[in-house]
């Protein structure tokens, strides 16, 4: 797998699901990373590694800029059915 870009959202995932609709906006960077090599590299920032993804990234190409706009359905347990 290889990282090409970056994928931002709106709101955190659990208040998404909360809300059922997140708005992504996805940057596809002129890199293209092995996905291991890439999350081994900031990992060692701990907490801050969202800072850490911007750092390295903050050099790159922007290829395109893209956003969608997405309805969360709910989800039907076994018991629902």
């Amino acid at each position: 797998m290889w990282v090409y870009g970056l994928s931002l959202f709106n709101k955190p995932a659990q208040q998404a699901m909360k809300d059922k609709e997140v708005y992504r906006i996805s940057i596809i960077l002129d890199i293209r990373w092995e996905s291991s090599a890439f999350w081994d590299s900031v990992s060692p920032a701990g907490p801050a590694w969202m800072e850490a993804v911007i750092q390295k990234c903050l050099d790159a190409k922007v290829k395109e800029v893209s956003w969608e706009h997405f309805y969360i359905p709910e989800r039907k347990t076994s018991s629902d059915k």
